[in-house]
């Protein structure tokens, strides 16, 4: 989790609630699944966080609960 803070910090004045964790272990396992590795991963956070905020499948938290979306990577 040491990019988690950092990723939120970037979006610190989004209106939504973003589940960053949700976005953590996407990265994480996406990681082990390809066996690649990025030298940054704060960029490759903000980039899917972006891109689901512009396909309006951003996850997000409601009331400290993930609400669900159907992006699967």
């Amino acid at each position: 989790r040491l990019y988690l803070k950092e990723i939120s910090e970037k979006f610190k004045d989004c209106e939504f609630k973003i589940d960053f964790g949700h976005y953590w272990y996407s990265m994480r396992d996406w990681s082990e699944q390809k066996g690649e590795q990025r030298t940054n991963w704060v960029s490759v956070a903000s980039s899917w966080i972006r891109r689901d905020m512009r396909d309006g499948k951003l996850a997000v938290k409601k009331d400290n609960k993930v609400i669900p979306h159907d992006n699967h990577r």
